[in-house]
């Protein structure tokens, strides 16, 4: 019994101190797109935190699993195929459709009229109060951006068996709260509805992803720079479609067929050479040009060719990523923070040395109220 304790206690301590040892410090995880996460300084904000993340991401064959394997079972083992699990549903066309939510089932909240009552309650005793009390520790121009649910944008993908996919929209029914306490709310829903006109055979959204891509952000990101500016002219881009794979509603299931182009490469003339830095630690990262699948949570992103020389501190879920990098292609200082902590205080710290001119908090749909 003795060597068994010795010998779970010699794997518990193996697998971190194997993984920290043979991973290298400046590895970009694929499936993740960012850069693997640095050891901490001590005595920095956040230290346990990102030293958590920092022995998460070593794991011993973690990475190997999510890099390699996990794309292989996904294209040549998955035969096994569900009309249903816990992540997804799939749709018309090889359209995956995200199942679940905690505010309510996300994807009934496009195909039923949901009583509002229960959500108005959450939104008014948990996130109203915190958005305002997040807006008030600066002077900061702060903007509540909405990353709808594909569902909505979509629906024409969705299963037409159940309920009426695209006639009810749960959120349009308390979008006005936020509006009634004085918080102002970005929502591109409509206007990525109009623009997915101009993508034939493309997309805005990922087919196999909860998540906007690329061309899906940038109209997003047009649509809140008029907020932001008045006289606002869009950067031209060039847009490259791919396929993509392996998204985060592909699961237990194999990868959905389907011919549309739903991801893509961006760039432009004449692209801008950028710092990157570690917010918390202040250590430079990288030191060239604009990537579009750019660096993670906790990073400030220097431009300075940019056109607009204010700083902005996005505060984001995953729907944050894809806008981050026009970001910063057009401000001067642009910091990305999780915005997933839901106690103002924890993040005082943090808007206070960012000192920033405009605070994004986006947030996608189906999670808006928690």
């Amino acid at each position: 019994m003795k060597i068994i304790r010795i010998f779970l206690l010699f794997i518990i301590f193996f697998i971190p101190v194997a993984g920290i040892i043979t991973t290298p410090s400046d590895l970009v995880l694929k499936g993740e797109n960012r850069n693997i996460t640095a050891f901490p300084e001590f005595g920095k904000n956040l230290f346990f935190l990102n030293l958590q993340k920092f022995l998460t991401d070593r794991l011993l064959y973690k990475i190997k699993f999510e890099e390699e394997f996990f794309p292989i079972f996904h294209d040549y083992f998955s035969f096994f195929k569900f009309d249903k699990n816990e992540f997804s549903i799939e749709g018309r066309d090889g359209w995956l459709f995200y199942l679940d939510g905690l505010a309510a089932n996300a994807y009934k909240q496009h195909c039923f009229s949901l009583d509002e009552t229960i959500y108005r309650k959450s939104l008014l005793s948990n996130k109203i109060p915190f958005l305002k009390e997040l807006s008030s520790f600066s002077q900061a121009k702060f903007y509540i951006v909405i990353g709808p649910d594909k569902h909505g944008v979509y629906p024409e993908y969705m299963d037409q068996h159940y309920g009426k996919p695209g006639q009810y929209r749960l959120f349009s029914k308390f979008k006005n709260v936020f509006e009634n306490n004085d918080l102002t709310v970005i929502d591109p829903h409509d206007v990525l509805v109009e623009a997915k006109q101009q993508f034939i055979g493309k997309s805005l959204y990922f087919t196999d992803d909860t998540h906007w891509n690329l061309a899906g952000s940038k109209v997003a990101f047009d649509y809140l720079m008029k907020f932001i500016l008045d006289d606002y002219q869009p950067i031209e881009y060039e847009f490259s479609f791919i396929k993509h794979k392996n998204g985060d509603l592909v699961r237990n299931i194999k990868q959905p067929n389907n011919d549309f182009l739903d991801d893509l490469n961006v760039t432009r003339a004449n692209l801008p050479i950028v710092q990157v830095y570690d917010f918390y630690s202040n250590e430079l990262i990288s030191n060239s040009i604009l990537n579009f699948k750019g660096p993670d949570f906790g990073t400030m992103v220097i431009n300075n060719q940019s056109k607009d020389k204010r700083t902005i501190l996005l505060l984001s879920d995953s729907f944050g990523y894809a806008l981050k990098s026009y970001l910063s292609d057009y401000f001067y200082k642009v910091i990305h923070i999780s915005g997933y902590c839901k106690k103002a205080a924890s993040l005082k710290e943090i808007i206070e040395k960012a000192q920033p001119d405009i605070i994004l908090y986006v947030n996608v749909e189906r999670n808006v109220t928690l």
